[in-house]
């Protein structure tokens, strides 16, 4: 069976209106998520807000039959949407800058007890992704004793991306000799531009939409094989030696469209174009203080790991090489990564508004099947020639851009190549 996952999706509300994370919106609450999924095409939830409100509530799911243990971990609604319980945690290690780490457990009893530690080290437990007064080698530790995932949430953002602004390497935070067995990407990266980078060679690469809203859920999400559970995110993040890697495909933003994509000046909105990496001053203003982009900041990481002396070996299921990268140093042998497919999502596209993504949802079901499987014909049909030209456009990548960075999202600006009317791709 193949199915969708989105794992790493924020609670902005509890049912009772009180707030989890900040800056997510009220619509999701544990039953806006699961209507904001099913629009969506998601099968599969990594919700990583469950502070104690709302683990009290999805206990309350499973004793009224709202939900059931999913056989391979998660909880199973009947609504056909499975959610797996985590926590998002904000770790400050002496002397740098704070990053955001993505747990998620098999149950509900793994997350209550992470949820407990995690409350006797905050300052605030009742909200999400609070700064947590423990290292970052406890938590994962933590974590994997419970039988869970952790991985580096949106790695190369200037925000709190463990390498965009924390760190240059493992090694400067964790214990040497060992790596991430997984990294979520975020929205300014793809597949062959984290491959650039040495230390993570070996790290398998997962897409999740970090959503704050309902509109911006599965933005990013994986195509995965197997059961609908959490055995499948485990084998997906950190899987054994020999196991199949059930990731098909990894589905994410263009990455020119991220906000972080590019160097940018905060003081006049310089967004850099040139080669990377861009570095102050800026050259309009003078402006000393930049943005960095991910771009930029994985092209100066490449080149710091690649200077570094060696280490011990990974301790991993052997290293990964990116068929879509020709800059990875990879042999033939080694286990290849699953495609990395760029999606524009509707509420991107020029022309696509509120109501026309309501009816192409409305017709064919959720967001996924419009934007990678409709006709251009059958789009038409519904929205007119104009829009449909532009999703089957944007789905074969004839757009034109202007890339984002310093916090605003690129844009598309056109099309390059009109599709014809029997195109379906």
């Amino acid at each position: 069976m193949d199915f969708t996952a989105d794992l790493h999706v924020h609670l902005g509300a509890t049912r009772s209106g009180r707030p989890v994370k900040i800056g997510a919106s009220r619509h999701l609450t544990l039953p806006g998520v699961l209507d904001a999924a099913m629009r969506k095409g998601i099968k599969l939830l990594g919700v990583v807000d469950f502070v104690p409100d709302v683990i009290e509530e999805a206990r309350e799911h499973l004793s009224s039959g709202v939900c059931v243990e999913a056989a391979g971990g998660g909880l199973e609604y009947k609504c056909g949407v499975t959610v797996v319980p985590g926590l998002e945690v904000e770790i400050r290690p002496q002397g740098r800058k704070p990053a955001h780490f993505v747990a998620l457990f098999p149950g509900i009893d793994e997350a209550s007890r992470m949820s407990q530690w995690v409350s006797a080290r905050e300052s605030n437990p009742d909200l999400s992704s609070q700064v947590l007064r423990a290292t970052a080698q406890e938590a994962s530790d933590l974590t994997f004793e419970l039988g869970g995932t952790f991985w580096p949430a949106h790695a190369f953002t200037p925000h709190k991306g463990y390498y965009g602004s924390c760190a240059a390497s493992y090694g400067d935070v964790f214990e040497s000799g060992s790596h991430f067995e997984a990294i979520e990407l975020g929205l300014s990266a793809d597949t062959a531009m984290a491959g650039m980078l040495p230390e993570i060679s070996s790290s398998r690469f997962v897409t999740a939409s970090d959503c704050h809203g309902p509109e911006t859920l599965a933005r990013e999400f994986m195509l995965v094989s197997g059961p609908v559970s959490f055995d499948v995110v485990k084998a997906a993040a950190r899987g054994e030696s020999g196991a199949p890697w059930p990731v098909i495909a990894n589905y994410g933003l263009d990455p020119r469209l991220g906000k972080y994509h590019r160097t940018a000046c905060p003081r006049c909105g310089w967004i850099a174009s040139g080669a990377p990496p861009a570095e102050p001053p800026c050259p309009m203003c003078g402006h000393t203080r930049l943005i960095t982009g991910v771009k930029d900041r994985i092209a100066t990481l490449a080149l710091e790991q690649r200077a570094m002396p060696k280490t011990a070996p990974h301790t991993s299921p052997g290293r990964i090489s990116c068929r879509q990268a020709a800059h990875c140093a990879c042999r033939e042998d080694q286990e290849e990564r699953p495609p990395y497919v760029y999606q524009v999502p509707l509420d991107f596209l020029p022309g696509v508004g509120k109501r026309t993504r309501a009816e192409l949802r409305r017709e064919f079901g959720d967001e996924s099947f419009v934007l990678h499987r409709a006709t251009y014909a059958e789009i038409g049909r519904v929205a007119g020639e104009r829009v449909a030209a532009c999703i089957v456009a944007a789905r074969a990548g004839d757009i034109d851009v202007a890339e984002g960075g310093g916090g605003q999202y690129g844009r598309v600006l056109g099309i390059t190549r009109k599709p014809g009317m029997t195109s379906s791709s």
